[in-house]
């Protein structure tokens, strides 16, 4: 079965985002700032090398990061619990 490039964007965009707002959240220390900075080059750079292969497993693993990371976020109004569901 085919992965889905479509899923990918979807969760990449939402787990993006959050990871831009904690960036830009007031009142962090340094350790904490660079932490979420880090966590942003991350989904950044697994993107771009997912985008790049463009493969069906390369485009599973980063489906499987993204779903990771909106799961720090489940509490967000945009996220949508069928993501983080397993596939059958």
């Amino acid at each position: 079965m085919p992965a889905d490039p479509d899923l990918m964007e979807e969760i990449y965009a939402f787990a993006r985002a959050r990871a831009v707002e904690r960036t830009q959240r007031k009142g962090m220390d340094l350790q904490a700032r660079q932490f979420a900075t880090s966590d942003l080059r991350y989904l950044q750079t697994a993107y771009a090398k997912t985008k790049w292969d463009g493969t069906n497993a390369a485009i599973s693993a980063a489906i499987d990061v993204f779903r990771k990371a909106a799961m720090r976020d489940s509490d967000h109004p945009d996220y949508d619990p069928i993501w983080t569901l397993p596939e059958k």
